[in-house]
Protein backbone atom coordinates (compact mmCIF):
# COMPACT_ATOMS: atom_id res chain seq x y z
CA UNK A 1 0.00 0.00 0.00
CA UNK A 2 3.16 2.53 0.83
CA UNK A 3 4.17 1.98 -3.03
CA UNK A 4 1.15 2.63 -4.08
CA UNK A 5 0.69 5.62 -2.30
CA UNK A 6 4.03 6.30 -4.03
CA UNK A 7 3.23 5.92 -7.57
CA UNK A 8 0.34 8.39 -6.53
CA UNK A 9 2.40 11.00 -4.83
CA UNK A 10 4.81 11.19 -7.94
CA UNK A 11 1.99 11.22 -10.52
CA UNK A 12 0.69 14.21 -8.71
CA UNK A 13 4.14 16.14 -8.34
CA UNK A 14 4.76 15.10 -12.04
CA UNK A 15 0.93 16.61 -12.72
CA UNK A 16 1.76 19.93 -10.96
CA UNK A 17 5.30 20.37 -12.84
CA UNK A 18 3.35 22.48 -15.45
CA UNK A 19 6.05 24.76 -17.59
CA UNK A 20 6.04 27.95 -16.22
CA UNK A 21 8.00 30.82 -18.32
CA UNK A 22 10.17 32.66 -15.95
CA UNK A 23 9.56 36.78 -15.80
CA UNK A 24 11.94 37.87 -18.10
CA UNK A 25 13.59 34.83 -19.23
CA UNK A 26 17.60 33.94 -19.14
CA UNK A 27 19.76 36.69 -20.67
CA UNK A 28 20.20 36.90 -24.09
CA UNK A 29 22.57 39.72 -24.26
CA UNK A 30 24.28 42.08 -22.03
CA UNK A 31 26.05 45.05 -23.55
CA UNK A 32 27.41 47.75 -21.39
CA UNK A 33 28.22 51.22 -22.97
CA UNK A 34 27.23 54.73 -23.06
CA UNK A 35 25.07 56.00 -21.80
CA UNK A 36 23.36 53.03 -20.93
CA UNK A 37 23.63 48.66 -20.20
CA UNK A 38 21.28 47.29 -22.34
CA UNK A 39 20.14 43.59 -21.46
CA UNK A 40 18.27 41.19 -23.50
CA UNK A 41 16.34 38.86 -21.83
CA UNK A 42 14.07 35.69 -23.60
CA UNK A 43 12.01 32.44 -22.45
CA UNK A 44 11.06 29.91 -22.86
CA UNK A 45 14.91 28.05 -22.64
CA UNK A 46 15.92 27.19 -25.23
CA UNK A 47 14.16 29.86 -27.21
CA UNK A 48 11.50 27.52 -29.81
CA UNK A 49 9.60 28.02 -32.89
CA UNK A 50 6.70 29.54 -32.03
CA UNK A 51 5.48 32.89 -29.81
CA UNK A 52 8.76 33.99 -27.29
CA UNK A 53 8.64 36.54 -24.79
CA UNK A 54 11.43 38.71 -25.15
CA UNK A 55 12.29 41.31 -22.76
CA UNK A 56 14.87 44.13 -22.24
CA UNK A 57 16.56 46.12 -19.60
CA UNK A 58 18.16 49.07 -19.77
CA UNK A 59 20.26 50.69 -16.83
CA UNK A 60 22.07 53.80 -16.99
CA UNK A 61 25.81 52.76 -16.74
CA UNK A 62 26.70 55.26 -14.06
CA UNK A 63 23.81 54.93 -11.25
CA UNK A 64 22.75 51.22 -12.57
CA UNK A 65 19.23 52.77 -12.12
CA UNK A 66 16.59 51.42 -14.56
CA UNK A 67 15.45 53.87 -17.83
CA UNK A 68 12.06 53.95 -17.58
CA UNK A 69 10.80 56.67 -20.07
CA UNK A 70 12.69 55.01 -23.62
CA UNK A 71 11.40 53.91 -26.59
CA UNK A 72 12.79 50.12 -27.22
CA UNK A 73 12.60 48.49 -30.67
CA UNK A 74 13.05 45.06 -31.41
CA UNK A 75 14.37 43.98 -34.94
CA UNK A 76 14.65 40.09 -35.15
CA UNK A 77 16.52 38.82 -38.95
CA UNK A 78 15.10 35.06 -39.63
CA UNK A 79 18.10 32.61 -41.05
CA UNK A 80 18.72 33.25 -44.16
CA UNK A 81 16.21 32.61 -47.07
CA UNK A 82 16.27 31.61 -50.62
CA UNK A 83 17.05 34.75 -52.93
CA UNK A 84 13.74 35.57 -54.53
CA UNK A 85 13.13 36.42 -58.02
CA UNK A 86 11.75 40.62 -58.30
CA UNK A 87 11.89 41.09 -61.53
CA UNK A 88 8.68 40.58 -62.37
CA UNK A 89 7.55 42.36 -59.04
CA UNK A 90 5.43 45.79 -59.79
CA UNK A 91 7.04 47.06 -56.40
CA UNK A 92 10.22 48.42 -55.92
CA UNK A 93 12.73 46.65 -54.36
CA UNK A 94 13.52 48.21 -51.53
CA UNK A 95 9.97 48.53 -50.61
CA UNK A 96 10.08 44.84 -50.57
CA UNK A 97 13.08 44.77 -48.22
CA UNK A 98 11.36 47.38 -45.96
CA UNK A 99 8.41 45.26 -45.84
CA UNK A 100 9.72 42.18 -45.11
CA UNK A 101 11.89 43.84 -42.48
CA UNK A 102 8.62 45.52 -40.79
CA UNK A 103 6.94 41.95 -40.09
CA UNK A 104 10.25 41.17 -37.77
CA UNK A 105 9.81 44.50 -35.56
CA UNK A 106 8.11 44.77 -32.56
CA UNK A 107 7.65 47.57 -30.43
CA UNK A 108 8.50 46.27 -26.43
CA UNK A 109 5.85 47.84 -24.05
CA UNK A 110 7.37 49.30 -20.76
CA UNK A 111 5.66 46.97 -17.77
CA UNK A 112 3.50 45.01 -20.27
CA UNK A 113 4.72 41.45 -18.18
CA UNK A 114 4.68 41.09 -14.96
CA UNK A 115 8.16 43.21 -13.99
CA UNK A 116 7.49 47.12 -14.30
CA UNK A 117 10.84 47.11 -15.02
CA UNK A 118 10.99 45.39 -18.45
CA UNK A 119 10.26 46.18 -22.22
CA UNK A 120 8.59 43.55 -22.76
CA UNK A 121 7.42 42.07 -26.89
CA UNK A 122 6.03 38.37 -27.93
CA UNK A 123 6.96 38.01 -31.47
CA UNK A 124 6.41 34.72 -33.20
CA UNK A 125 9.78 33.13 -34.54
CA UNK A 126 8.28 30.84 -38.00
CA UNK A 127 11.78 28.82 -38.25
CA UNK A 128 14.58 26.72 -36.60
CA UNK A 129 17.92 28.37 -37.06
CA UNK A 130 19.86 30.88 -36.08
CA UNK A 131 17.94 34.10 -35.92
CA UNK A 132 19.24 37.96 -35.76
CA UNK A 133 18.59 40.51 -32.87
CA UNK A 134 18.64 44.05 -32.76
CA UNK A 135 17.91 46.25 -29.79
CA UNK A 136 17.21 49.83 -30.49
CA UNK A 137 16.96 51.96 -27.03
CA UNK A 138 16.16 55.97 -27.82
CA UNK A 139 15.40 58.37 -25.55
CA UNK A 140 16.25 62.33 -25.72
CA UNK A 141 17.59 62.17 -29.11
CA UNK A 142 20.05 59.48 -27.99
CA UNK A 143 20.00 55.87 -29.91
CA UNK A 144 21.71 52.90 -28.50
CA UNK A 145 21.89 49.58 -30.06
CA UNK A 146 22.69 45.78 -29.10
CA UNK A 147 23.03 42.84 -31.19
CA UNK A 148 22.93 39.36 -30.60
CA UNK A 149 22.60 35.92 -32.41
CA UNK A 150 19.74 33.99 -31.21
CA UNK A 151 19.71 29.73 -31.79
CA UNK A 152 15.92 28.56 -32.26
CA UNK A 153 14.80 25.03 -31.68
CA UNK A 154 12.47 23.30 -33.55
CA UNK A 155 8.77 23.40 -31.90
CA UNK A 156 7.87 21.00 -29.29
CA UNK A 157 5.68 18.03 -30.30
CA UNK A 158 1.95 18.61 -29.51
CA UNK A 159 2.16 15.00 -26.94
CA UNK A 160 5.28 16.77 -25.21
CA UNK A 161 3.35 20.05 -25.14
CA UNK A 162 0.15 18.96 -23.83
CA UNK A 163 1.34 16.27 -21.83
CA UNK A 164 0.50 17.45 -18.41
CA UNK A 165 -3.35 17.32 -19.51
CA UNK A 166 -3.11 14.01 -21.03
CA UNK A 167 -2.13 12.98 -17.72
CA UNK A 168 -4.78 14.14 -15.64
CA UNK A 169 -7.05 11.47 -16.19
CA UNK A 170 -5.11 8.51 -15.45
CA UNK A 171 -3.74 10.28 -12.38
CA UNK A 172 -7.70 10.68 -11.56
CA UNK A 173 -8.69 6.93 -12.53
CA UNK A 174 -5.37 6.30 -10.03
CA UNK A 175 -6.92 8.03 -6.88
CA UNK A 176 -9.96 6.78 -7.29
CA UNK A 177 -8.86 3.49 -7.78
CA UNK A 178 -6.40 3.72 -4.17
CA UNK A 179 -9.35 5.39 -2.22
CA UNK A 180 -11.94 2.15 -3.50
CA UNK A 181 -9.04 -0.22 -1.86
CA UNK A 182 -8.90 1.69 1.34
CA UNK A 183 -12.63 1.59 1.45
CA UNK A 184 -13.12 -2.28 0.39
CA UNK A 185 -10.21 -2.61 3.30
CA UNK A 186 -11.38 -0.73 6.04
CA UNK A 187 -14.40 -3.19 7.60
CA UNK A 188 -12.05 -5.88 7.37
CA UNK A 189 -9.56 -3.84 9.51
CA UNK A 190 -12.54 -3.08 12.03
CA UNK A 191 -13.45 -6.90 12.75
CA UNK A 192 -10.06 -7.49 13.70
CA UNK A 193 -9.62 -5.04 15.85
CA UNK A 194 -12.63 -5.79 17.63
CA UNK A 195 -11.82 -9.32 17.68
CA UNK A 196 -8.09 -8.56 19.07
CA UNK A 197 -10.30 -6.02 21.61
CA UNK A 198 -12.35 -8.98 22.46
CA UNK A 199 -9.41 -11.23 23.00
CA UNK A 200 -7.27 -9.36 25.14
CA UNK A 201 -10.72 -8.75 27.64
CA UNK A 202 -10.87 -12.56 28.11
Amino acid sequence: MRRAWRVVGLLAWLAGSLPVWADGGSVLVRSPGEPWQITALGSPDPLRVGEVDLSVLVTDTETGRPVLDAEVELRLRPPAEPTRDLSNSTHPTHQIQEAHEARHAHHAQLGAGTNGLLYSAWPRLTSPGVWELEVTVERRGITQRATTSLEVAPPRSALLLHWPALALPPLGIALFAVHQTLVRRRPGWALRLGAASAHERN
